[in-house]
Protein backbone atom coordinates (compact mmCIF):
# COMPACT_ATOMS: atom_id res chain seq x y z
CA UNK A 1 0.00 0.00 0.00
CA UNK A 2 1.42 3.38 -0.89
CA UNK A 3 0.70 6.27 1.08
CA UNK A 4 -1.86 8.99 -0.62
CA UNK A 5 -3.37 12.27 1.36
CA UNK A 6 -6.55 9.71 1.09
CA UNK A 7 -5.52 6.49 3.25
CA UNK A 8 -1.75 7.54 4.80
CA UNK A 9 -0.21 4.63 5.77
CA UNK A 10 1.30 6.16 9.16
CA UNK A 11 -2.25 6.17 10.51
CA UNK A 12 -3.07 2.75 9.67
CA UNK A 13 0.28 1.97 11.27
CA UNK A 14 -0.12 4.06 14.20
CA UNK A 15 -3.80 2.86 14.81
CA UNK A 16 -2.84 -1.01 14.55
CA UNK A 17 0.01 -0.50 16.66
CA UNK A 18 -2.22 1.19 19.42
CA UNK A 19 -4.92 -1.35 19.13
CA UNK A 20 -2.40 -4.27 19.47
CA UNK A 21 -0.26 -3.34 22.25
CA UNK A 22 -4.00 -2.11 24.36
CA UNK A 23 -5.40 -5.53 23.60
CA UNK A 24 -1.59 -7.20 24.60
CA UNK A 25 -1.28 -5.08 27.89
CA UNK A 26 -5.36 -6.08 28.42
CA UNK A 27 -5.10 -9.66 27.86
CA UNK A 28 -1.71 -9.44 30.01
CA UNK A 29 -3.45 -7.99 32.85
CA UNK A 30 -6.21 -10.39 32.80
CA UNK A 31 -4.65 -13.62 32.45
CA UNK A 32 -1.64 -13.04 35.12
CA UNK A 33 -3.83 -14.42 37.79
CA UNK A 34 -5.64 -17.40 36.16
CA UNK A 35 -5.04 -20.88 37.38
CA UNK A 36 -5.50 -23.13 34.32
CA UNK A 37 -5.96 -25.96 36.84
CA UNK A 38 -8.37 -24.60 38.45
CA UNK A 39 -10.08 -23.32 35.45
CA UNK A 40 -10.73 -26.74 34.08
CA UNK A 41 -10.96 -28.86 37.34
CA UNK A 42 -14.52 -30.83 37.24
CA UNK A 43 -16.57 -28.71 39.03
CA UNK A 44 -18.72 -30.74 40.51
CA UNK A 45 -16.23 -31.70 42.93
CA UNK A 46 -17.62 -29.83 46.74
CA UNK A 47 -15.48 -27.65 48.73
CA UNK A 48 -13.13 -29.40 50.39
CA UNK A 49 -12.54 -32.49 47.35
CA UNK A 50 -11.51 -29.79 45.52
CA UNK A 51 -9.23 -28.21 47.97
CA UNK A 52 -7.67 -32.11 48.04
CA UNK A 53 -8.01 -32.18 43.83
CA UNK A 54 -6.00 -28.79 44.14
CA UNK A 55 -3.04 -30.34 46.35
CA UNK A 56 -3.33 -33.45 43.92
CA UNK A 57 -2.86 -31.46 41.06
CA UNK A 58 0.08 -29.15 42.50
CA UNK A 59 1.73 -32.91 43.47
CA UNK A 60 0.66 -34.11 39.85
CA UNK A 61 2.39 -31.42 38.34
CA UNK A 62 5.79 -32.33 40.01
CA UNK A 63 4.85 -35.85 39.72
CA UNK A 64 3.61 -36.07 35.90
CA UNK A 65 0.60 -37.86 36.99
CA UNK A 66 -2.87 -36.25 35.69
CA UNK A 67 -5.78 -35.20 37.46
CA UNK A 68 -9.31 -35.22 37.25
CA UNK A 69 -10.24 -32.61 34.13
CA UNK A 70 -13.45 -31.54 33.00
CA UNK A 71 -13.14 -32.40 29.39
CA UNK A 72 -16.34 -29.48 28.35
CA UNK A 73 -14.56 -27.01 30.08
CA UNK A 74 -11.28 -28.03 28.40
CA UNK A 75 -13.25 -27.46 25.06
CA UNK A 76 -14.29 -24.19 26.62
CA UNK A 77 -11.00 -22.75 27.41
CA UNK A 78 -10.04 -23.50 23.50
CA UNK A 79 -12.94 -22.59 22.29
CA UNK A 80 -12.01 -19.07 24.00
CA UNK A 81 -9.00 -18.46 23.07
CA UNK A 82 -9.72 -19.49 18.87
CA UNK A 83 -12.72 -16.99 19.44
CA UNK A 84 -10.47 -14.23 21.00
CA UNK A 85 -8.20 -15.02 18.28
CA UNK A 86 -10.55 -14.72 15.68
CA UNK A 87 -12.01 -11.38 17.36
CA UNK A 88 -8.20 -9.58 17.34
CA UNK A 89 -8.09 -10.72 13.71
CA UNK A 90 -11.46 -8.90 12.79
CA UNK A 91 -10.80 -5.82 15.11
CA UNK A 92 -7.23 -5.77 12.94
CA UNK A 93 -8.71 -5.81 9.52
CA UNK A 94 -12.12 -4.14 10.04
CA UNK A 95 -9.58 -1.17 11.57
CA UNK A 96 -7.56 -1.54 8.68
CA UNK A 97 -10.47 -0.95 6.20
CA UNK A 98 -12.14 2.06 8.22
CA UNK A 99 -8.77 3.60 7.40
CA UNK A 100 -7.62 2.47 3.97
CA UNK A 101 -11.16 1.77 2.45
CA UNK A 102 -14.41 2.49 4.37
CA UNK A 103 -16.65 1.28 2.15
CA UNK A 104 -15.76 -2.47 2.25
CA UNK A 105 -16.49 -2.18 6.56
CA UNK A 106 -20.11 -2.04 6.33
CA UNK A 107 -19.67 -5.13 3.41
CA UNK A 108 -17.65 -7.06 5.78
CA UNK A 109 -19.62 -6.59 8.77
CA UNK A 110 -22.85 -7.43 6.96
CA UNK A 111 -21.13 -10.67 5.70
CA UNK A 112 -20.26 -11.84 9.95
CA UNK A 113 -23.48 -11.08 11.08
CA UNK A 114 -24.74 -14.70 9.89
CA UNK A 115 -21.43 -16.42 11.16
CA UNK A 116 -21.63 -14.18 14.50
CA UNK A 117 -25.08 -15.43 15.14
CA UNK A 118 -24.38 -19.00 14.41
CA UNK A 119 -21.56 -18.81 16.73
CA UNK A 120 -23.75 -17.11 19.62
CA UNK A 121 -26.10 -20.17 19.28
CA UNK A 122 -23.26 -22.23 20.97
CA UNK A 123 -24.18 -20.17 23.91
CA UNK A 124 -27.91 -20.64 24.14
CA UNK A 125 -28.01 -24.14 26.64
CA UNK A 126 -25.50 -22.17 28.75
CA UNK A 127 -27.77 -19.20 28.61
CA UNK A 128 -31.34 -21.43 30.01
CA UNK A 129 -29.18 -23.06 32.33
CA UNK A 130 -28.24 -19.69 33.85
CA UNK A 131 -31.93 -18.77 33.55
CA UNK A 132 -33.32 -21.71 35.20
CA UNK A 133 -31.14 -21.39 38.30
CA UNK A 134 -32.21 -17.53 38.32
CA UNK A 135 -36.01 -18.62 38.52
CA UNK A 136 -35.47 -21.74 40.97
CA UNK A 137 -33.33 -19.15 43.79
CA UNK A 138 -36.75 -16.37 43.32
CA UNK A 139 -39.46 -19.22 44.72
CA UNK A 140 -37.56 -19.65 47.34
Amino acid sequence: MTPTMDNPLWLIVLSLTIFNGAAIVLLKFTLTSVNLKALVREKSLDPSAAAAAAAAAAGAARSGDTYDSSYSRVAGLIGSVVMAAFFWGLGNILLYKAISNPAEVKTITEALGTYMLSGAAMFVPYAFNQLQAAFRGVGR
